[in-house]
């Protein structure tokens, strides 16, 4: 059986963006990828930093400044490609990112990132 040449209308695809808040001491399985729940994490947390503390105490007179932690992510940018054409019926999520305090400058950035994969993957996107 021969396959249905595809129209051209078949490769465009629309790119949607949104943002949602991620709460605090939400637990995900590594395994599975699903919810677990909400864990509190705060005797952990306690602990590890008087670890820390205690570590540090002990270092002969070098006193080593800690790495910069980077800020957690309080907010999960999401990027969804749904095709147009009613023959392919593709709707999927192309690319996540953690933020914290985005700019206009960076979601530009990202934004213009992500259409670039689709565009290399043969997934024109209407702007």
């Amino acid at each position: 059986m021969q396959e249905k040449a595809k129209g051209p209308h078949e490769f465009f695809h629309v790119l949607s963006e949104d943002e949602a808040y991620l709460k605090k001491n939400l637990v995900f399985s590594k395994r599975t990828g699903e919810m677990v729940g909400y864990v509190n994490l705060d005797p952990i947390e306690k602990e590890l930093a008087e670890i820390d503390r205690l570590l540090e105490a002990k270092v002969d007179q070098v006193q080593v400044a800690p790495p910069a932690r980077p800020p957690l992510a309080d907010k999960l940018l999401c990027y969804m490609v749904q095709s147009v054409s009613k023959e392919v019926n593709i709707k999927s999520v192309v690319a996540t990112f953690g933020t914290s305090n985005m700019t206009k400058e960076s979601l530009y950035q990202k934004t213009w990132d992500v259409i670039a994969a689709c565009e290399l993957a043969n997934a024109k996107i209407i702007i």
